[in-house]
């Protein structure tokens, strides 16, 4: 490589590899983390390459199983809907509770779990308990959002 070797950090923000091979990146990971690949003078999401790939199709939507945009293994990804990758999103960074579907209600005084189920959001209870409401919460994911549920805290947290 001529004078001088390849860094680590210039080798990540310029190279991508798929499957043991290697691809420049024409630009960056966007900030939310996706990383894009240049191809015909346009910007590739370099997941939904992985995906078609290696399945042959493309979905309506490409799903980041453990939810890290720039984790682009075939084993992370999977095909979703908008419903479906909306399951797997973390708790709201807004949320007062810091656990996801588990909201307080002012005027009952009680935490309150909720989610979308078919498109409607779904009251499951109410509940004095915010252990208890944590617990109802990540059953009704288990049960309503099935290999979708996300039961990720706040990042950093």
């Amino acid at each position: 490589m001529g004078s001088r070797d390849l860094s680590f950090e210039e080798a990540k923000d310029n190279f991508i590899e798929i499957d043991g091979q290697v691809y420049r990146k024409v630009g960056h990971a966007n900030p939310d983390g996706y990383v894009y690949i240049g191809y015909n003078r346009r910007y590739l999401s370099a997941h939904r390459v992985v995906f078609l790939l290696n399945n042959g199709y493309l979905p309506e939507i490409v799903d980041h199983a453990d939810g890290n945009p720039s984790n682009n293994a075939i084993s992370n990804l999977r095909a979703a809907t908008k419903s479906t990758n909306a399951m797997n999103k973390p708790v709201r960074a807004d949320s007062k509770s810091g656990i996801k579907n588990v909201t307080w209600y002012k005027r009952a005084r009680k935490w309150v779990v909720s989610l979308s189920i078919n498109k409607k959001r779904k009251t499951i209870g109410y509940f004095a308990d915010i252990e208890l409401a944590e617990l109802v919460a990540a059953e009704a994911r288990n049960k309503y959002h099935g290999a979708f549920a996300n039961h990720g805290l706040l990042k950093g947290v």
